[in-house]
């Protein structure tokens, strides 16, 4: 089996800030590289970049540079065209104004809370993500994000919100009853879930699962044998530890796989996790530009901007010509998808479910109430 270590980080970060309009994306991911051909790349990378940057390649500054993307573009080719076996890039991208409205619905509608619910609920996303699509934008997720933000809210605030939701679904007579109906005890267990250390809040460790999972998907489907290396996460060490006690301990691997996900209990194809110093890694600070890439081009497409050639190019050969599945994931709203798709040529692989019916979704969810 071919042993590779992935190198990552990550872009975007703002902590319990879920709503922070400067920073709208969190994008989570590095390259895949083949452990036998680590310094041969590692010298490849100190020589495209050797008259760009001094010591340590960031994003935040190497995107400043007016011959950026052509250095970038330089190692991209490098990395994807390596032989004898190519170093992938892996990586999650995340709408962070988007994710908050899929956590409410996540936490409404979560049988642990509200108990007119079957526990069947929790496995059908597709449901719940045309709740979130519903719910997107409104004052509900705007008033939801200072649960996160904080950790604590009043009961009258939280019943502001519940009242805020119970309107987004006025045309859909189950939903809104079961919304309408929740009681007071019920929605301060909803708050209690919050009330946790900030760093609990943030997207850094659920998305860093997400990602682990994408890898094991790609791992295994390439009998590939992957260790992680991480850029140093402060206050993290913690959380890291589960991380590591849950996912790549010995036992059976439990999947669940739906028509959007498929999530391991075990990562059988990821043998460790471990911090390092970017500053100490040249291929964790590539994996840091990766990050700040992607996480520009993204913010350009949102606001409606052109991407530039290079831009273009990039994008295309990390998203459309890779010629194997597993290597991104995404979790943003419909309309940035077919954005997204129209900007780097990939229309034909966009998928839209098309005008939301209210009535077939508070059928469906009929189903699910006890």
């Amino acid at each position: 089996m071919l042993k590779s270590t992935f190198y990552c980080d990550e872009s975007g970060n703002t902590g319990t800030n879920w709503l922070d309009f400067d920073q709208t994306f969190f994008v989570y991911g590095g390259w895949l590289v083949p452990d036998s051909s680590k310094n041969t790349i590692i010298t490849e990378i100190n020589h495209i970049f050797g008259k760009s940057q001094a010591e340590e390649l960031k994003s935040k500054k190497f995107f400043k540079l007016g011959s950026s993307n052509r250095y970038f573009l330089k190692m991209v080719t490098f990395m994807i065209n390596f032989r004898p076996v190519s170093c992938f890039p892996i990586f999650i991208v995340v709408e962070k104004a988007y994710i908050v409205a899929p956590k409410m619905i996540e936490t409404f509608f979560d049988p642990a809370y509200n108990i007119s619910l079957k526990d069947e609920i929790t496995f059908d996303i597709k449901l719940k993500k045309k709740l979130s699509e519903i719910v997107v934008g409104s004052n509900a997720v705007k008033l939801f994000s200072t649960l996160i933000h904080d950790g604590n809210i009043s009961l009258a605030q939280m019943k502001e919100i519940q009242i805020e939701l119970a309107r987004k679904f006025s045309d859909m007579p189950n939903v809104n009853h079961n919304i309408s109906c929740l009681t007071d005890a019920e929605l301060r267990k909803m708050v209690e879930e919050f009330q946790c250390k900030n760093n609990s809040r943030t997207l850094t460790i659920p998305v860093l699962c997400s990602l682990m999972n994408l890898l094991q998907k790609f791992s295994q489907n390439n009998k590939v044998e992957t260790t992680i290396i991480h850029d140093n996460i402060s206050g993290f060490n913690e959380w890291l530890d589960i991380i590591k006690s849950c996912f790549l301990s010995e036992g059976p691997d439990q999947v669940v796989r739906t028509e959007y996900i498929e999530f391991h209990s075990k990562l059988k194809n990821i043998k460790d996790l471990k911090l390092e110093d970017s500053k100490n890694s040249r291929i964790i600070q590539v994996a840091d530009l990766l990050c700040g890439f992607i996480y520009k081009c993204f913010f350009k497409i949102n606001n409606d901007a052109e991407l530039d050639d290079i831009e273009s190019k990039i994008m295309k050969s990390m998203f459309v010509s890779r010629g194997t599945p597993f290597i991104w994931d995404s979790i943003f709203s419909e309309g940035l998808l077919t954005k997204v798709c129209n900007a780097i040529g990939c229309n034909a692989n966009c998928v839209n479910d098309g005008e939301i019916n209210y009535r077939s979704i508070d059928e469906k969810f009929l189903n699910y109430l006890k």
